[in-house]
């Protein structure tokens, strides 16, 4: 949660034990105008990221006309030029900018706060965006302390390694097990049977306990493959 805070003095940063934060910035430490430029770079440099707010600001003409004269009076302005991207991005939105020479290249997510994907550099504003999804699906996983702990631990690797070290029948069995518990009841509403390993089993329907696994050797590849970590940095 964002506020002003009535009182001057130097902002703050609380973060509550169960985890919610709160950022107060005193009244006489806000000098930017009201105009919506203005409030759109207060709220990039202040605040956390939030695409779905900024997404449905620029379904309107209104923000989208003001980031246009912010590019034409500041074109060479990081927050300018990353608001513009994130209109493009989140609404297709369209400005006439031709990217200054010498312009330094800003990215969309600080590594240092956030998760952060594949990097790909629009040429237009300058901007790298090395957000994770797509404008369809993009989370946004921020670098809290205990993920920090938590990536610094090789979990990916310690994975890996037990996946490794596991019988490919037994793991095929427990994948084959999990999968078709999981799914049995919703396929049966529609009365067809999952699909296994590419195959159909009308025995997995009724007995998933005795299914017959798939390839050990092939089940293993397929949790390898599967097998999911993170990024930090771009």
């Amino acid at each position: 949660m964002f506020l002003l805070s009535p009182k001057t003095g130097i902002a703050k940063h609380i973060v509550a034990a169960d985890g919610t934060e709160r950022i107060e910035i005193p009244r006489n430490r806000y000098a930017e105008s009201d105009d919506l430029a203005s409030v759109i770079a207060f709220a990039l440099k202040r605040e956390r990221l939030n695409l779905t707010v900024l997404a449905a600001l620029f379904e309107h003409e209104e923000p989208l006309a003001a980031i246009q004269r912010w590019l034409t009076e500041s074109p060479t302005s990081s927050y300018s030029r990353l608001a513009a991207f994130l209109a493009k991005w989140l609404a297709d939105a369209r400005f006439e900018f031709t990217l200054p020479a010498g312009a330094p290249r800003v990215r969309v997510l600080d590594a240092k706060q956030y998760i952060t994907g594949p990097e790909e550099t629009d040429t237009q504003f300058g901007v790298v965006n090395n957000l994770l999804g797509t404008r369809a699906f993009c989370p946004l996983v921020r670098l809290t302390d205990q993920l920090k702990t938590l990536l610094g631990k090789s979990l990916r690797e310690k994975v890996t390694k037990a996946i490794a070290a596991l019988d490919p029948e037994v793991l095929a069995r427990a994948i084959d097990y999990l999968y078709l518990a999981e799914t049995r009841s919703t396929y049966s509403i529609e009365k067809k049977c999952p699909v296994r390993s590419g195959r159909k089993s009308s025995d997995a329907c009724s007995n998933p306990q005795g299914a017959r696994p798939a390839d050990g050797g092939a089940t293993l590849q397929l949790a390898k493959q599967h097998h999911f970590g993170v990024r930090r940095g771009g």
